[in-house]
């Protein structure tokens, strides 16, 4: 019998150095797992830096609010008092697929240069807000190589309020009663 205990102590030993093996194994997952744990940090470092981006750009000149025009076409655009009209020009190209070479842009029917900025137009945040955007008149190049003439068609007006939802005047008492 003491032959046998014997026997099963060298077993029990031998599967010692089995379980720890397996130990090992569960560190090294442990050990992956605190580098993902890092990889999490690293994302929310990336996450800090876009969000001082995104402080950058709001530390730089205020949006101006733009309504360009041209016919009955309207295009809303926002862009930075210090953007030059070529980039306005651009960003324009981009929607209407018309080069800015073949576009001109006009303020209060002045025709806006491309070397200037729109704040030297008095486009800034006062004047062209998000309510009450600043409008710009657009013409494209003709086929043959002319200009359009300046052509804005007006916005529609709302209709008239129905009598119940209007206020009632002070002067006419017959709507005060």
């Amino acid at each position: 019998m003491a032959k046998s205990k014997g026997k099963s102590k060298g077993k029990s030993k031998s599967k010692k150095p089995k379980s720890k093996p397996k130990k090992a194994a569960k560190q090294k997952k442990t050990r992956s797992r605190g580098k993902s744990k890092k990889r999490s940090g690293k994302k929310d470092k990336k996450k800090s830096k876009n969000s001082e981006d995104v402080e950058k750009k709001e530390e730089g000149p205020p949006d101006v609010f733009l309504m360009v025009r041209r016919k009955k076409t309207t295009v809303f655009i926002d862009a930075k008092e210090d953007t030059s009209v070529l980039e306005l020009k651009r960003m324009i190209a981009g929607i209407t697929k018309v080069m800015p070479e073949d576009q001109k842009l006009f303020r209060d029917r002045e025709e806006m240069k491309d070397e200037k900025h729109l704040g030297d137009y008095g486009l800034n945040a006062g004047t062209a807000k998000p309510q009450l955007p600043a409008t710009i008149g657009l013409v494209f190049k003709d086929d043959n190589g002319s200009w359009e003439e300046l052509d804005i068609a007006p916005l529609s007006q709302p209709p008239e309020l129905p009598e119940v939802m209007r206020l009632p005047d002070s002067n006419n008492p017959d709507q005060a009663a």
